[in-house]
């Protein structure tokens, strides 16, 4: 397997909460660069709903942004709205303090 793979198992501490499951497949010459197309394709046939616990977007990500994807993940997929979130990983109250 090369070295790049591996990155693909590697996450960060922050993230650890996440209990994330990495579904990698891996097969040689599947793909023929010259000829630009697939040799074999190979699906899976999965709900994401049955597996998804929640989606979690970037803090920084406007909340106009977040909203649209909300309602189409909603109407189009039927993902529960309450487990559509935008993270709190970065955000934090900032200290007051009074200089006298």
């Amino acid at each position: 397997m090369p070295n790049i793979i591996h990155s693909l198992f590697l996450k960060r501490k922050e993230f650890l909460h996440e209990k994330e499951v990495r579904v990698i497949y891996w097969a040689d010459n599947v793909y023929d660069s010259r000829l630009k197309e697939n040799k074999k394709l190979v699906t899976f046939h999965i709900n994401p709903n049955d597996f998804i616990e929640e989606i979690s977007f970037d803090p920084r990500a406007e909340n106009s942004y977040i909203n649209a994807y909300k309602n189409y993940l909603k109407d189009e997929y039927k993902y529960p709205a309450n487990q559509i979130v935008k993270s709190k990983l970065y955000q934090f109250k900032p200290f007051v303090f009074n200089i006298k």
